[in-house]
């Protein structure tokens, strides 16, 4: 399978994991419509209560560099303010970040506008395991096809 394509398959994979919150989850196409077509650094989007959920997904080999990570910031602020409300960047990543792109979500968290996290792991089983401790954590739930409750 080329990079491309993991790419894309990791990216199918955490939208089927969203849609199994039972909440609205729109993809990147659906994110072009509604907002604009400058805003390309987002996967996934959520809105939950009174805050947005932005997903960026990166299936690579290489760490994820401070231009990815400006890029989604970018995009994840345009919303907010398209929105009028706080959102939380979530980038969901197979590999770590390097230390520059870290110190630029650092600054970004720093400035109480809107939150950005990291979650990453080379095992894809553990990477799914975070992004639900995340979202149990926040109070949303995974749900099975016939709306009982997944717990993980």
């Amino acid at each position: 399978m080329s990079a491309q394509q993991n790419g894309r398959d990791f990216e199918n994979k955490i939208h089927k994991l969203l849609t199994k919150t039972n909440l609205n989850v729109l993809r990147e196409i659906d994110i072009k419509q509604r907002f604009g077509q400058n805003i390309s650094g987002i996967d996934h989007l959520i809105e939950f209560n009174n805050i947005c959920l932005c997903f960026q997904d990166k299936f690579q080999k290489t760490t994820i560099s401070n231009s990815q990570v400006g890029h989604f910031i970018t995009c994840v602020n345009n919303i907010s303010d398209i929105l009028m409300k706080k959102c939380i960047g979530i980038f969901i990543s197979n590999i770590d970040f390097s230390i520059i792109s870290r110190q630029q979500i650092n600054l970004e968290n720093s400035k109480n506008k809107n939150e950005y996290m990291i979650l990453f792991d080379n095992n894809y089983v553990e990477l799914m395991r975070k992004i639900y401790f995340y979202f149990h954590s926040n109070g949303i739930w995974f749900y099975d096809g016939e709306d009982s409750m997944m717990i993980y």
